[in-house]
């Protein structure tokens, strides 16, 4: 019989090309997804194996905090509407682009005595949570837990790829607007600063995960071409700061 195979202290381990592709994922969907992912980090999956992850509705509800009368009707809802998402892989050695639905099948029962919520992981995208020889990121999904916001996971994931680099790092405007899948929205920076960085960066640091963001805008002319972004560990894991957008985190 099947049984929950997710904990907190999983691992989510994704080769950095998946994280750089477009999201088109709401923040629970992206959450959900990231739950299933790290469930390979206790139960790896292997190309002789099936493709099929098992969450208990608990662990769902646990991590978002969902504890109201009304929640299986809800989430029945957000998985229904997680087989509508998409994942855009951009192949850079190919040059190609893969749009992919990550979970083909999703299957719960009718109430929530049947506990149990069957994910089938598309094998398209497997090989960028498996075969993982190198440049890949890897965090806890505790870290991610208190996050409520596409915008901050998507943050706190850009920055775990790019940690190697040491405590600060910086990227265009328009790659991050990419990342973000903001091409066409936010066209002002104003709100695109306010809602994809700022309020993302606050959250982050707000939600007691295991690092601290900051950034500073680039500008070497008239116009804002970068972000430098600046990041630390939390210590000690209680540590919270609140920024303004001008004050940055340096090592």
């Amino acid at each position: 019989m099947e049984n929950n195979q997710f904990e907190l202290q999983n691992k989510s381990v994704q080769s950095n090309d998946l994280i750089r592709s477009v999201w088109s994922m709401d923040a629970v969907s992206l959450k959900i997804f990231e739950m299933v992912v790290s469930c390979l980090d206790s139960y790896p999956l292997t190309k002789e194996s099936n493709n099929l992850v098992h969450i208990s509705k608990s662990a769902i509800y646990s991590m978002f905090s969902a504890s109201d009368s009304n929640r299986h009707f809800r989430f029945k809802n957000h998985l229904k509407a997680l087989q509508k998402q998409i994942v855009s892989v951009v192949d850079y050695e190919s040059k190609k682009i893969t749009q992919i639905v990550p979970f083909p099948t999703v299957q719960w029962g009718i109430d929530d005595s049947d506990d149990l919520v069957m994910f089938e992981i598309n094998k398209r995208i497997l090989p960028y949570l498996l075969e993982l020889k190198r440049n890949y990121t890897s965090y806890e999904i505790q870290n991610i837990r208190g996050l409520t916001s596409k915008y901050a996971i998507l943050m706190y994931k850009f920055v775990k790829m790019n940690a190697f680099k040491g405590g600060s790092f910086i990227v265009t405007i328009d790659d991050y607007r990419k990342y973000s899948n903001t091409i066409k929205g936010y066209a002002r920076f104003a709100d695109f600063e306010k809602r994809v960085l700022y309020d993302a960066k606050n959250e982050i640091n707000a939600s007691y995960g295991d690092i601290l963001i900051s950034y500073e805008k680039v500008r070497p002319s008239r116009k804002i071409t970068h972000i430098r972004f600046f990041w630390r560990e939390r210590m000690p894991l209680e540590e919270t700061i609140d920024y303004d957008p001008f004050k940055n985190i340096k090592i």
